[in-house]
């Protein structure tokens, strides 16, 4: 029998390749002996692969685990920096974890990072649920911490299903934690949030103000442009305190926003999102006069309230039930309409022979600099590692938000 030496060298390449490939995806426990006496969280990234369910309808537990296309957490991309192609970003974690003490139960503590829910399976029983939509139970010092507890002298598999809608606040993190470690850096993490409570704290207290400021002259005067400037600033403070108790976990106003005690159910920050620029435009529109100097201007931003109103709707029915586009594109660019209707206001503003024009002008600026610029671009600084407090300041979208909104209330006071 005849061999050709080029066929038999293909063979050993595509077996060389192959051996290469399977020992690169095979998966090694996370050994530990009993509850770990750690001085800080362990990174067991190398221990983890993950999945990103895009099916049109998320795939069950037993599903997943007959997939083989797990891939290695390194290759994961960085949810924060980068945007999903679908709206319901599902992420499976697979990691398994080796109690080779003969009588301790290991008591461990996961750290996914912050997300909106979390659900962890031992083998194929669910064990634990964490996540920003949930409040914080058992041995954890808070939602984004999943308690992982691993029997005495055995090995078992854990799958993590990890959820967010739209987009993602940070990374999907693999840290492994006990609950010494895991209490130790909440309370270093949360130190380092001072800076950015007080801050939206005071925003809060700015924009209550202007709402009590100009719903009194409204209630001496009653005059429309104080109406609309009341609705205004009243909308964009909630927006801000919604946000201070979704970030902090207060949920002292975002109660009373709840439909049911469903975790699964119920308004969120996100739900208000259109009410604030409806009566954004009513507001600059009346004062610039805009319907009377410009009305095909005036045809287009009316037109342009539908949308947002529509909109509207549309958020409070999908953040109530859940059901989302399946693409992201319509959530990634909800905002589109906003942004064209505040620059037609800038447009009108800059014909406007109004003696508040420079005012109004360095108000609408604000707003599109600092309220739709960074939900646009989603920018992140991580060259401020050497000071965490002004990180979380920063690199936080909502925060920029809220700023713009408080600094473009400011302005348009004085021109009141």
């Amino acid at each position: 029998m005849r061999f050709h030496s080029p066929h038999i060298a293909l063979c050993c390449l595509f077996i060389i390749h192959f051996s290469a490939f399977t020992i690169g995806n095979a998966q090694t426990p996370f050994v530990v002996h009993g509850t770990p006496n750690w001085a800080e969280g362990r990174d067991i990234g190398r221990h983890v692969q993950f999945y990103e369910d895009k099916d049109h309808k998320p795939l069950p537990l037993n599903h997943i685990q007959s997939i083989r296309t797990f891939r290695p957490f390194a290759q994961k991309r960085n949810e924060r920096r980068t945007d999903a192609d679908v709206a319901v970003i599902i992420t499976w974690l697979k990691f398994q974890i080796q109690n080779t003490h003969l009588t301790d139960t290991a008591r461990l503590v996961y750290w996914m990072g912050a997300h909106a829910r979390a659900f962890l399976y031992q083998d194929s029983s669910l064990v634990f649920t964490g996540g920003l939509q949930h409040v914080t139970k058992g041995y954890v010092p808070h939602v984004n911490y999943l308690d992982v507890k691993v029997p005495p002298d055995s090995t078992h598999t854990y799958w993590l299903q990890v959820t967010d809608y739209e987009s993602s606040p940070m990374p999907i993190m693999a840290l492994l934690h006990t609950q010494h470690t895991a209490t130790r850096m909440f309370a270093i993490t949360e130190n380092n949030y001072k800076l950015l409570f007080l801050l939206m704290s005071i925003i809060v207290g700015c924009l209550l103000f202007m709402t009590l400021y100009s719903l009194y002259h409204f209630w001496l005067t009653r005059d429309i442009i104080f109406g609309y400037y009341t609705l205004y600033v009243a909308s964009a403070m909630i927006i801000v305190w919604l946000g201070i108790e979704g970030r902090f976990q207060l949920f002292y106003l975002t109660s009373l926003f709840k439909l049911d005690g469903n975790d699964d159910k119920g308004f969120e920050i996100i739900s208000f999102n259109f009410i604030v620029p409806i009566f954004y435009i009513l507001f600059v529109a009346k004062i610039t006069e805009t319907p009377s100097l410009f009305p095909r201007i005036w045809l287009v931003l009316k037109m342009m309230i539908g949308v947002l109103i529509a909109q509207q709707l549309l958020l409070f029915y999908q953040t109530h039930t859940r059901d989302y586009f399946y693409s992201n594109t319509y959530y990634l660019n909800k905002n589109l309409v906003g942004l064209l209707a505040t620059l037609l206001l800038l447009y009108a503003t800059l014909r406007s022979k109004t003696p508040i024009k420079p005012y109004l002008l360095v108000g609408i600026l604000c707003f599109v600099v600092f309220v739709f610029m960074p939900m646009f671009l989603n920018f992140f600084t991580p060259t401020l590692a050497h000071r965490p407090d002004l990180e979380a300041v920063v690199n936080l979208t909502m925060f920029w938000v809220f700023f713009g909104l408080a600094l473009e209330a400011l302005f348009f006071s004085f021109a009141l």
